[in-house]
């Protein structure tokens, strides 16, 4: 155990979090003092300004992105027993979300060019039984929502646009979240604005944004003691995820681990498994907190220059990576896709360029190493069964992500890295 803690400190990893170094010392105090207190007025001010950023739909937000898709699927009144399609390329929490409705979880394939859903795998699996449709966008990259939407449309199946990775990017001049019925986004700490924990369901459906809303002003508030948690956690992070420390953030998050095994109160996090005995069951779902709604209206406030940041970013890990002789994947080539990236993602098949890119990123967060991921528990529990998604099994092995969302002060240093793989 010391030998792979000593060997994690001597690393210089670049990770998926960037904690929020830029807030300055009125804001934290501002933000402190809202930890534990509810005001309806902020988190609106939230919701708005965030639903600004994708169109002309209306946003409401719940303590983490699978509590807004758990909500939509109840207001649709999902049933046990009905299907939803979902892609075998996806985090345990989705899952999670589908099964507390009593709905079967059915999945689709990823599509190789994209890592995001595939419309002729959605195709082939639509039958009586399904209800709805959730077509992801990973990393950044919009999958082909267009030809998902006017199939959905055409055989009568709810289209929900899981948004989690992707926020601001653009399909054919549409930006994510306006092709389908409703959408999801998530504003954790590892996605494109950071929250620490929350998620936001988006539609331009009137009726559905007032039975959200009900669902939303009736669900209760997290415990004084897990936004006190959340606080301390913002404050880690702030300190330690950026470009240079993150290998001090692994170890400390190594320690969260061991003193979780003893302690609920050392978790800052909403545990996610369906069926396990914990305390966050009370609370699914639940209300976004004031504070952390206060810190996204801070975020959203610079995200067209962080926006702007990751597309240049983009552009100069492309070109490092062609320096270095890595194939690049001609997604981000594509002039039909305005790609806001969260990472750069591509498969890489030769295992010493493989194993030197990772040695500097932070491979335990590479997403999508398994068709389920951030679960103990098999692929059967949610019903997937080995083979199933052979596209999702096949990247898996080989993806890499090199991430977006950096502070900036190690960009040369990480480009240089990347050359010279």
């Amino acid at each position: 155990m010391l030998k792979k803690i000593f060997s994690k400190i001597k690393r210089k990893y670049y990770g998926f979090i960037t904690g929020h170094y830029y807030l300055n010392s009125l804001e934290l105090k501002s933000i402190r003092l809202s930890v534990g207190k509810n005001s309806s007025n902020i988190v609106e001010d939230f919701e708005k300004d965030f639903s600004l950023l994708i169109g002309d739909g209306k946003c409401v937000s719940y303590a983490s992105g699978r509590m807004a898709l758990y909500c939509i699927l109840k207001s649709i009144d999902i049933k046990e027993g009905d299907e939803i399609i979902v892609l075998g390329f996806t985090c345990s929490v989705v899952l999670d979300a589908i099964l507390r409705t009593g709905a079967v979880p059915i999945f689709s394939d990823v599509d190789p060019h994209t890592f995001g859903s595939s419309a002729s795998s959605i195709d082939s699996l639509i039958s009586k039984k399904t209800k709805v449709a959730i077509a992801q966008h990973s990393f950044g990259i919009p999958c082909d929502i267009d030809v998902i939407s006017k199939l959905c449309n055409k055989k009568g199946v709810f289209l929900i646009e899981d948004c989690a990775l992707t926020l601001g990017s653009e399909l054919h001049n549409i930006r994510v979240g306006n092709y389908g019925d409703a959408a999801i986004f998530s504003t954790d700490h590892s996605k494109p604005i950071n929250t620490i924990i929350g998620g936001l369901a988006y539609t331009k459906d009137i009726s559905l944004l007032r039975d959200l809303r009900g669902m939303k002003d009736a669900s209760p508030s997290l415990s004084i003691e897990k936004q006190k948690s959340l606080w301390y956690r913002l404050l880690v992070e702030r300190i330690f995820c950026r470009d240079g420390c993150y290998s001090a953030m692994v170890i400390i998050d190594l320690a969260y681990g061991a003193l979780r095994k003893f302690s609920y109160a050392f978790n800052p996090f909403l545990v996610s498994d369906i069926g396990v005995e914990n305390e966050d069951n009370e609370y699914y779902p639940a209300k976004m907190p004031t504070f952390l709604a206060q810190v996204g209206i801070l975020e959203i406030k610079r995200w067209h220059k962080v926006q702007a940041y990751r597309e240049s970013l983009l552009k100069k890990i492309l070109s490092s990576m062609k320096n270095n002789g890595t194939k690049i994947p001609e997604v981000y080539l594509d002039s039909y896709r305005q790609i806001t990236p969260l990472r750069v993602a591509f498969c890489c098949r030769n295992f010493k360029k493989k194993s030197a890119y990772e040695s500097f990123l932070y491979s335990d967060g590479f997403w999508f190493k398994n068709p389920i991921i951030s679960t103990k528990r098999a692929g059967s529990f949610f019903g997937y069964v080995d083979g199933q998604c052979l596209n999702s099994e096949r990247i898996g092995k080989s993806i890499v992500n090199i991430s977006c969302n950096i502070s900036g002060e190690g960009e040369q240093d990480l480009l240089s890295r990347i050359s010279s793989i």
